[in-house]
Parts: structure tokens; C-alpha cells; sequence
């Protein structure tokens, strides 16, 4: 018996504009043409083969640049779980998510939306958008 190795692939992320909210969740997914919603389920990625998530990043752009308060993202498997891909607070234009130490079994069938968590802004940001990746290593 040789050794196989694992293959891999990677699923674009994003959403189109919007203007996020004090303390709300929105979740997103592969739908770029489509703005984050609040209301889980209408922004999935399925995945048609099994592995381990290993890397996310995203990268949010801020039109109207906010303060500093922290932003968390997350992906969110099967909508039951949560793990924090990475949490941002600065004032830059281009807030940069970015986690390559994940390990995130999932199976076929099993799907994810990436979930945003916003603060109490002292000064929100506007024209709001987001892309990236998730990495997956097939087993």
C-alpha cells in the first residue's frame, strides 16, 4: 500500500456592499452578489467531498473606514458550531481575517456560512464589502 496524498481545494467567499449595523450577526457566503444577511440559511456553502477546513481569509473593505472596536468573523458549520477564524479592531480601510491554524472536519453534505459579529461602533462603517477563501484538505 503506497502513500496517498491529499488533495485540496478552495471555495471563494464574499458578499456585495452593505452597511453594517451595531451589534448584529450577519452571515455570508458565495453568494458575491448578494449582501450578508441576518437570518442563517440563505448564504450556505455544501461541500461535495469530505476533509478539513485548514485556512480562511477574508478581507472586509470599508468604504467609510470605522473605529477600532473589534469585528470577530467565524465559520459556522451546519449551523451549530462556531470557530473564530480571526478578530480585527483597527481603523485601516482593508481589515484582513486570516487564520491558517484551523482544523475543521467536515463531511459530504456538511455546510458553513461565515458569520460576522459587529460591536457598538463609535463610528460605523459604510459601503461594506467582503472576499476570500476557505481551504479544504481532502482526506
Amino acid at each position: 500500500m503506497g502513500y496517498k496524498s491529499p488533495g485540496s481545494y478552495a471555495v471563494t467567499i464574499g458578499h456585495s456592499t452593505y452597511d453594517p449595523a451595531d451589534s448584529t450577526t450577519y452571515l455570508f457566503g458565495s453568494a458575491l452578489g448578494n449582501p450578508p444577511e441576518t437570518i442563517t440559511g440563505k448564504r450556505i456553502i455544501k461541500f461535495p467531498v469530505g476533509g478539513i477546513i485548514k485556512r480562511c481569509v477574508s478581507v472586509m473593505i470599508c468604504n467609510v473606514v470605522s473605529s477600532n472596536e473589534n469585528i470577530s468573523l467565524y465559520i459556522r458549520k451546519n449551523d451549530t458550531t462556531d470557530y473564530l477564524v480571526d478578530t480585527v479592531g483597527n481603523v485601516t480601510a482593508a481589515k484582513i481575517f486570516d487564520n491558517l491554524a484551523m482544523n475543521i472536519p467536515i463531511a459530504i453534505g456538511d455546510y458553513v456560512e461565515l458569520k460576522i459579529v459587529t460591536p457598538a461602533w463609535a463610528t460605523n462603517p459604510t459601503g461594506v464589502l467582503s472576499s476570500g477563501s476557505i481551504y479544504i484538505e481532502i482526506e
